[in-house]
C-alpha cells in the first residue's frame, strides 16, 4: 500500500471511530429523542401524543404527522432507535456538505483543491455550535433544514411533487411555513397544487393510522397544547430564544405595557410582526427585480431562511443548524471575493501561490469576512464551553444571536437588491 493511500485510509478510519463514538454517546444520553421515542410508542398504542412521556416528562409540540413518522422507531429498543436516528442525520449532514459545496461552485467555481475544502468546511464550523447542540440533544432540526434545503432543490429541477412531499416533512414543526411567501413571489404555483395533493395524502394516512373519527381531535389537541405551553409570554420570552419574538417578549417582561391589546394582539407581538413583515417585503423587492420569474437564486433562499428564525417563536442553538443556508451564500460571495486566498501564510497555499488582489473585491471581502468572523464570534467563542454559561446566557440574553441573524439578513438583501447586482446564485438550475 503507497503512503499517500495509507494516510487516506487512517484518516477515513479515524473519522469513522469517531462518528460511531460520538454517535454511542448520543444515543446512550438519548436527549429530547426519549420525548420523540414517547411520542411514537404513544401513536402505536393510540395514545395521547400531545400527553407528557414518561421517560422525558415533556411535550412534543410536533404536527399530527410526525407520530406516523415516529412510530417505526417505537419498535425497536430505546438505544437502537436512538442510534437510527443518528445515522440517518449523520447522512443527512453529508448531503448536505455535497449541496453546500455544490451551491458554492455555482456562485464561484475554480477553486484550488485547498481551497475547495477550506470554503466547504466554513459555514460548517461558523455553525459548529447549532450542530453539536443538535446532535447531542437529539432534536430534529437537522431533518427540518435537509427537507427545506430537498424542497427547494426539487424545485430547481422541475420536480414539485417531490418538492411538496419534502416540504410535507420539513413542516412537521411550523417554522418552515415562511417559505411560503417567498415561494407564492417566485410564482412556484405547480409545488402549492402538488402540496394540497400531497397534504390530502397525509390526512387520509393519519386518518387510516388512527381512524378518520380522530383526526380532527389531533390537530384540536396540538392547537391547543402550542398555544397553552409553547407560544406564552414566558415560554417565548426565555434567554435561550434568538428569533425577533424572543426578543420582543423579554421586552414586555421589563415593559409589562406592551402587553396591553393593539389591534386585536398583545403590543409586544407588533414588534416582531412587522420586522418579519418587511422582510417579506424585501424579498418581493428582489423578485420583482426579475419580473417574479420563477427562479430561486441562493441568497433569496438564504433570507427565507432566516425569516423561518427570526419569526420563530423558539430559536435556541439548535434551531439555528438552519443558519447553515444563508452561511453557505455568505460563504459563496466569500469564495467569490477569494477571501480565505487573500489571508497572510495560509493564503497563497490555498491559491497555490497565487492571491487575487482586485481593488473591485476588496469590500466584498471585507464584508463576508467580518460577516464570517462575526459568526465564529457569537456561534463559538461565546459558546458556553469556551466562556463559561455565565457569560454565555448573558449573551443570548442580550440578543447577541438575534443581532447575528438580523446583520445576515441586511447583508442578503442589500446584496439582492444593490443596483446593477445579479441575486446570489443562478436559480435555474440545482446547485449540485
Amino acid at each position: 500500500m503507497t503512503r499517500p493511500l495509507a494516510r487516506r485510509w487512517a484518516l477515513w478510519s479515524a473519522l469513522a471511530l469517531a462518528v460511531l463514538g460520538f454517535g454511542h454517546l448520543c444515543a446512550a444520553h438519548g436527549g429530547d429523542f426519549r420525548a420523540f421515542y414517547d411520542v411514537g410508542e404513544a401513536a402505536l398504542a393510540r395514545g395521547d401524543v400531545y400527553a407528557r412521556g414518561p421517560r422525558m416528562d415533556m411535550y412534543v409540540f410536533y404536527a399530527p404527522t410526525f407520530s406516523l413518522l415516529l412510530a417505526p422507531f417505537a419498535l425497536l429498543t430505546p438505544y437502537a432507535a436512538a442510534w437510527v436516528w443518528y445515522l440517518l442525520k449523520v447522512a443527512g449532514m453529508a448531503w448536505l456538505v455535497g449541496w453546500a459545496r455544490g451551491a458554492r461552485r455555482e456562485v464561484a467555481p475554480g477553486s484550488s483543491p485547498g481551497a475547495e475544502i477550506a470554503y466547504a468546511l466554513l459555514p460548517f464550523l461558523v455553525a459548529l455550535n447549532p450542530f453539536m447542540s443538535e446532535f447531542r440533544l437529539g432534536q430534529a432540526n437537522l431533518f427540518v433544514l435537509l427537507f427545506s434545503v430537498l424542497t427547494v432543490e426539487s424545485l430547481h429541477r422541475g420536480r414539485p411533487v417531490r418538492a411538496a412531499f419534502y416540504f410535507s416533512i420539513a413542516v412537521i414543526k411550523i417554522t418552515p411555513l415562511a417559505l411560503l411567501p417567498w415561494l407564492a413571489l417566485r410564482r412556484q404555483w405547480r409545488f402549492f397544487g402538488a402540496l394540497v395533493l400531497v397534504g390530502c395524502g397525509w390526512l387520509l394516512a393519519l386518518g387510516a393510522f388512527w381512524g378518520p373519527a380522530q383526526v380532527p381531535g389531533l390537530f384540536l389537541r396540538w392547537v391547543r397544547v402550542t398555544a397553552t405551553v409553547k407560544a406564552t409570554l414566558h415560554a417565548t420570552a426565555f434567554f435561550e430564544n434568538q428569533s425577533l419574538q424572543g426578543a420582543a417578549a423579554r421586552l414586555a417582561e421589563h415593559l409589562p405595557a406592551l402587553e396591553g391589546p393593539l389591534l386585536g394582539l398583545a403590543a409586544f407581538h407588533w414588534l416582531w410582526i412587522l420586522p418579519c413583515a418587511a422582510l417579506v417585503g424585501l424579498l418581493a423587492l428582489s423578485a420583482a427585480r426579475d419580473r417574479f420569474r420563477p427562479r430561486l437564486p441562493l441568497a433569496e433562499f438564504g433570507l427565507a431562511s432566516l425569516l423561518m428564525l427570526l419569526a420563530s417563536s423558539d430559536s435556541r442553538y439548535a434551531h439555528h443548524v438552519q443558519l447553515l443556508v444563508p452561511l453557505v451564500a455568505v460563504t459563496a460571495l466569500s469564495a467569490h471575493a477569494r477571501l480565505l486566498e487573500s489571508l497572510p501564510r495560509v493564503g497563497p497555499w490555498l491559491a497555490g501561490g497565487e492571491t487575487d488582489c482586485v481593488p473591485g473585491k476588496l469590500r466584498l471581502r471585507r464584508a463576508t469576512g467580518a460577516l464570517l468572523g462575526a459568526g465564529i464570534l457569537v456561534l463559538v467563542l461565546l459558546g458556553r464551553d469556551v466562556v463559561g454559561s455565565g457569560a454565555n446566557e448573558a449573551a443570548r440574553a442580550l440578543g447577541a444571536g438575534t443581532a447575528y441573524d438580523l446583520a445576515l439578513a441586511t447583508f442578503l438583501a442589500a446584496r439582492l437588491l444593490r443596483p446593477g447586482q445579479e441575486p446570489i446564485g443562478d436559480g435555474d438550475r440545482g446547485p449540485g
